[in-house]
């Protein structure tokens, strides 16, 4: 099993506890991210990740983070970051938690979603929790 099936098994397990009502809540938001980063760290075994980690998955890797909409509104959310490639973003696989929605990904976003919830949402930011090694991006900075 890869890194990111691995890690994907956790989340799923995390995300099936959610109390959508709190999910806007910062308290509540920064237990979420703290239990994705340590779900991440059980399978990376480190805090960040780097190229050799992500042999098993074409050089991907599933990153816990902070996303900010257009608006400033956060989220707790995955990223799918190509650590090949410097840490390019493959955006259709942005993942984030919202409390009328739950658990969902930016393409099924765009499926239910309002053309106006999308246009708040767009162009959206995100702080990476974990260091990508070789990444211009820090868990100091939205980008």
């Amino acid at each position: 099993m890869s890194k990111i099936e691995r890690f994907t098994n956790i989340v799923d397990i995390l995300m099936r506890s959610v109390d959508r009502e709190k999910t806007e809540e910062l308290s509540y938001q920064q237990t979420l991210a703290n239990d994705l980063k340590t779900a991440f760290v059980s399978v990376y075994g480190k805090s960040s990740v780097n190229a050799d980690d992500c042999v098993s998955d074409d050089g991907y890797a599933l990153i816990p983070c902070f996303i900010k909409n257009s608006v400033g509104m956060e989220f707790v959310g995955l990223v799918d970051i190509c650590v090949l490639d410097g840490g390019e973003l493959n955006a259709e696989c942005t993942q984030f938690l919202t409390k009328p929605y739950g658990w969902v990904t930016l393409s099924r976003m765009k499926e239910i979603a309002t053309e106006t919830e999308l246009a708040l949402f767009y162009p959206f930011k995100y702080k990476p929790l974990v260091n990508i090694e070789g990444c211009y991006k820090t868990d100091a900075q939205y980008s």
